[in-house]
């Protein structure tokens, strides 16, 4: 009798150890596409040609969990500045008046990551970030007078903050804020390099 009750018991460990491993594997490589729109404000030089804010944007991450609180992924992302008046513009040999249009272009590709303060993934505060690629393309248009356009690709870091709220199984809210930080390159409508520079405030939905 005692021995069929520990061979049963036996049977039982083997089933839990094995059930929890393979719940913590399928835990462990669990992909999330998460979709952000995004807010962004000027900073710095992308401020001294545009001071509006850019209300079209958005980026989309593939994450998978690295650890139980630690998620890494790749972002993708794009949001444009836009801005058109009408007035006078002083330029060096004189003055010219008509509508003016100003843009902007930003893309972005790099590898992100999170880390969650409270130890799970997905759930509460979390910090985190990525670096990689900036593209940015700038164009400048007075009247009828022909656009002047500049671009570059630039090495960039955006670090973020953000907190993430389960709305409902498999899908949790995310609001965020990120700091995006090319370096200098290019050759602009200033004559020079530039870096811009912007915040972006995110709302999205993270889906696995």
């Amino acid at each position: 009798m005692m021995r069929s009750i520990s061979t049963y018991m036996a049977a039982a460990m083997l089933f839990v150890t094995t059930r929890g491993a393979a719940q913590e594997h399928t835990f462990d490589t669990r992909f999330s596409s998460v979709t952000t729109y995004i807010i962004s404000v000027p900073m710095a030089d992308t401020r001294d040609f545009m001071t509006d804010p850019s209300w079209l944007g958005l980026t989309w991450e593939a994450t998978w969990l690295l650890r139980r609180n630690t998620v890494g992924g790749v972002l993708f992302g794009v949001n444009d500045f836009f801005h058109r008046t009408d007035g006078t513009v002083n330029f060096n040999w004189g003055a010219a008046t008509g509508q003016q249009f100003r843009d902007l272009t930003v893309a972005t590709l790099m590898g992100s990551g999170r880390w969650y303060v409270r130890g799970i993934a997905g759930r509460g505060p979390y910090l985190g970030g990525g670096a990689g690629l900036l593209w940015a393309r700038q164009s400048y248009q007075l009247g009828v007078l022909p656009q002047l356009v500049r671009s570059a690709f630039h090495l960039a870091v955006a670090p973020e903050a953000g907190v993430a709220v389960p709305v409902w199984d498999g899908v949790e809210a995310i609001a965020s804020v990120r700091y995006t930080l090319p370096s200098g390159n290019g050759r602009y409508l200033n004559g020079s390099s530039s870096r811009f520079q912007y915040i972006a405030i995110g709302f999205g939905l993270s889906e696995h």
